[in-house]
């Protein structure tokens, strides 16, 4: 049993290490080839614009990962697993709670590079991907006589509001 400095001591050994992990999921996604944003970057530093609540805008995470498939997804996923840290995941960034696309000292995972459009002209469906907003998606359509049904406002991002951030 720890005593009261015991307890302390374990508890800013703890919180010295957090920093480090985050450091560490970070390279370790960028090793495995996911292109990796730091602070100080301009893509950094523009993604944070790029939210329907500026609040969520403030928050600053230590670095944002963006894949650009759904194998690149599923490794940033695999990482997670083995670590413990805070992420959050932003497709459009129209979520105003803090923490559910936006993130503060922790893994922002992006959806942008997921951003294709790939319209079947013999069973006329489209894989449309989260990466998008709602006006991107129906402009992707456009001349195949198709559209999308979702989000009423163009710039809410297809992936948070299929998932239930409506």
């Amino acid at each position: 049993m720890f005593g009261s400095n015991g307890w302390r001591t374990a508890a800013l050994s703890i919180a010295a290490l957090a920093p480090h992990a985050m450091a560490d999921i970070c390279s370790t996604l960028k090793d495995g080839g996911i292109d990796i944003e730091y602070p100080l970057s301009v893509t950094y530093n523009s993604d944070l614009t790029k939210y329907w609540s500026a609040a969520c805008g403030d928050l600053k995470p230590t670095c944002i990962a963006a894949p650009s498939s759904a194998a690149e997804m599923s490794q940033v996923i695999k990482n997670l697993h083995d670590v413990e840290t805070l992420f959050a995941v932003k497709s459009g960034g129209h979520m105003p709670n803090n923490g559910f696309a936006s993130i503060q000292d922790g893994l922002l995972v992006s959806t942008k590079n997921l951003d294709q459009i790939d319209y079947n002209h013999e069973d006329h469906t489209a894989i449309i991907g989260p990466g998008l907003s709602w006006e991107e998606a129906q402009k992707g359509l456009d001349g195949t006589g198709r559209c999308v049904v979702g989000g009423r406002l163009g710039g809410v991002g297809i992936g948070g509001y299929m998932l239930g951030g409506m």
